[in-house]
């Protein structure tokens, strides 16, 4: 099988484990309540759950860079299964945070492997990336749309013991039909061990775009990323976990049915340009939904157009960090952008609680819309300065 076919097997393997997770984990932060967690725990929690999932992304991304995109997509595939066996067995919260925190440290190795890996197996990378995406945000839908009909007969533990059950099937689909893309680094390269674990080479541009991409981070640390969401829900709203998951499928269906025009939109104006339009957007609409405005519309558009830039920032993003990056060190990089942006948007959920408690539930909303301001000022710095350092060049 040649490896252009990677695409379509790691996009249809995502659908499937996406399917299982997201028909439950936005109602995580309601299932740790009913286990006892007070809004200050389960805050912390999702902070932990943030930093387990990006402050190993820089080993993460060296194992990539030396082992192979394959072998970090495969291994920690088959250390989901046991850890959401226990989750599903554990009628303790901390212990269910415990084991989600160990899921989301499997995850920071092998997240660094998706986008190279994405990257390298197609020469379309635009249409590559947004297959990829489409069958993710399709597969959070689909997912989150079958929860709301599922949770109720089943429970959201039985729902956990789904998911190990699929995420085992996908690891072994992925073990025998995806095709390395980087082989494993052999005595023939240049560069010794001690210098391969180095930190790549930065210039400028790389490191404007760390500082944005931390921004963006701690913005949908408050939103997608975090509790807030589906907390408002219940809380402001009084919506019950089955409208709260037909919400969210809603969102990402949506999002995922446009995600080939977020390709198209990158490829033709400009993943920058994107990028820093839909970082403003995403958590501005989402706070228009959530004022009670007599809107002569709908508000449940809002909700969506929220989620379609949401979509845009997930295209957008890696196919500017790839535009930065050279084969030989994009794992590391991808890597070490993670673990960065992570430790900076770990503080998000913990802040986020804290402005809760003290505000309303509509507070972090408001930070999510700064640091999306501030990011989109980023944005416009850089590209000045990057005009006139051309300019000057000529």
């Amino acid at each position: 099988m040649h490896k252009n076919k990677n695409v379509e097997i790691l996009s249809l393997t995502a659908f499937f484990v996406l399917v299982s997770l997201f028909s439950w984990v936005y109602l995580l932060p309601l299932h740790l309540k009913e286990l006892g967690a007070s809004d200050r725990q389960i805050g912390f929690s999702y902070t932990l759950f943030i930093l387990s999932f990006t402050i190993f992304q820089f080993m993460g991304g060296f194992l990539v860079d030396r082992f192979g995109r394959k072998t970090m997509i495969v291994i920690p595939g088959y250390f989901y299964p046991p850890l959401y066996l226990l989750m599903a067995l554990s009628r303790n919260w901390f212990m269910v945070t415990l084991c989600f925190f160990f899921v989301n440290m499997a995850s920071s190795f092998q997240t660094p492997a998706f986008f190279p890996f994405v990257a390298e197996s197609s020469e379309n990378r635009e249409r590559a990336f947004a297959l990829f995406n489409a069958s993710a945000s399709f597969g959070v839908g689909v997912g989150t749309l079958t929860g709301s009909f599922i949770i109720k007969p089943i429970g959201i533990q039985n729902m956990m013991i789904i998911t190990a059950c699929i995420y085992l099937f996908a690891a072994t689909l992925r073990h025998f039909f995806l095709k390395e893309t980087r082989h494993k680094i052999t005595s023939m390269d240049n560069n010794s061990f001690p210098e391969k674990i180095s930190l790549p080479p930065f210039n400028t541009a790389l490191l404007s775009f760390l500082i944005i991409a931390s921004l963006i981070s701690l913005s949908i640390s408050l939103t997608v990323n975090g509790p807030f969401i589906t907390l408002y829900l219940k809380e402001a709203l009084f919506k019950t976990k089955e409208q709260i998951n037909l919400l969210y499928a809603s969102g990402w269906i949506t999002a995922s049915l446009l995600s080939f025009i977020g390709g198209n939109l990158a490829k033709n104006y400009g993943a920058h340009k994107i990028l820093g339009l839909s970082v403003l957007l995403h958590p501005l609409f989402l706070i228009l939904y959530f004022l009670p405005f007599n809107y002569p519309f709908p508000t449940i558009f809002l909700f969506l157009i929220s989620f379609i830039f949401f979509q845009l920032i997930a295209i957008a993003q890696p196919l500017v960090l790839t535009s930065l990056t050279r084969i030989e060190e994009r794992g590391r990089i991808t890597g070490l952008f993670g673990a960065v942006t992570g430790l900076f948007s770990s503080v998000g959920p913990t802040v986020g609680t804290e402005l809760k408690i003290a505000f309303g539930g509509l507070s972090p909303f408001i930070l999510a819309q700064i640091w999306g301001i501030l990011a989109l000022i980023a944005f416009i710095i850089h590209r000045i300065r990057r005009k006139r350092l051309f300019t000057r060049q000529k």
